[in-house]
């Protein structure tokens, strides 16, 4: 009788090793389907951080010339013989004149009427 409970015993173990065997080996396919999951997210969280950083450069480049241009624009206006009309295209440009108004009402050709446009033109 004691030889049947120990053979029910080993049977018991091997099925409980058996089957905790079964659950190990899905648990590490499961790993590493996540582990590859993880290198592929970190992989696009790299490529999305290179890509702000240009952005980034990029946008600090644009202000720079859009300073230098209005820094332009400014002594230019400021200058004698036409200085009244840039002032006036500017205030106009403040009010919200279009291209095409700037451009009958001061004489402007179409870059200067889109310079002025693009420097004094209130945010909306």
């Amino acid at each position: 009788m004691s030889l049947a409970l120990a053979v029910l015993a080993l049977a018991v173990a091997l099925l409980a090793g058996v089957l905790a065997y079964r659950r190990i080996s899905g648990l590490e396919r499961r790993l590493s389907a996540l582990e590859g999951e993880r290198r592929q997210e970190a992989e696009t969280v790299r490529a999305l951080s290179a890509g702000a950083v240009s952005h980034g450069e990029q946008v600090i480049r644009v202000q720079r010339e859009l300073s230098r241009l209005k820094e332009q624009l400014t002594t230019l206006a400021a200058r004698g013989g036409g200085a009244e009309v840039f002032e006036q295209a500017i205030r106009m440009a403040r009010r919200g004149a279009s291209r095409e108004d700037i451009i009958q009402t001061c004489g402007l050709s179409q870059v200067e009427a889109d310079l002025v446009l693009l420097l004094h033109r209130e945010e909306e």
